[in-house]
């Protein structure tokens, strides 16, 4: 995926997820686990989709209310007050599974934007 080159925070978001993306494409979830640098690198996107999903005016969350803003920015907070608690398992889990769909929703509300 190519980054954007707007700055707006859902063009930030994007690119977070295309980071996000690009860490485990190809990777094992043995590879997660036992590579910090892949670890670390998903989680401080993961933080900083959380934290421009809490700076979002609230008419685009109210308009596109099929994207979890409140949980992503939930998640956020857990991560931030919670680091050494973290749970891997569940990072692996929205890295795989769980940032191809919001991407795709993102996608859609920038496309609807332009």
């Amino acid at each position: 995926m190519e980054k954007t080159l707007d700055d707006s925070p859902l063009n930030q978001i994007l690119d977070s997820i295309y980071d996000v993306e690009s860490y485990v494409a190809g990777k094992t979830h043995e590879d997660f686990l036992n590579t910090s640098l892949i670890r670390m690198a998903t989680l401080k996107q993961l933080e900083i989709i959380a934290q421009l999903a809490s700076e979002l005016p609230e008419d685009i969350k109210n308009e596109y209310r099929e994207i979890p803003w409140a949980e992503i920015q939930k998640f956020g907070d857990n991560l931030h007050h919670e680091y050494y608690g973290i749970n891997h398992e569940r990072i692996w889990r929205i890295a795989k599974q769980e940032i191809t769909p919001l991407r795709k929703q993102i996608e859609r509300v920038i496309d609807k934007k332009l």
